[in-house]
């Protein structure tokens, strides 16, 4: 029975890197709904999906807001 000993800094890390996470996929999320607002990119398929989804991420990562 081996336990992972979890120190507060360890999970004060855990719940840091968890606001990321959220923040940037919240970023994403609307991200996807302004490209969606354009109209220039079709959503017929899950390919569309995914290629909005690419895109969204992209943006995000050129503005620098996955922090």
């Amino acid at each position: 029975m081996s336990r992972k000993i979890e120190t507060l800094e360890s999970q004060k890390q855990e719940l840091e890197d968890s606001m990321n996470s959220s923040r940037h996929q919240e970023y994403v999320r609307k991200e996807m709904d302004k490209i969606r607002a354009e109209g220039k990119m079709p959503e017929n398929s899950v390919s569309d999906t995914h290629k909005i989804i690419k895109e969204a991420e992209r943006r995000v990562k050129e503005r620098g807001d996955n922090s």
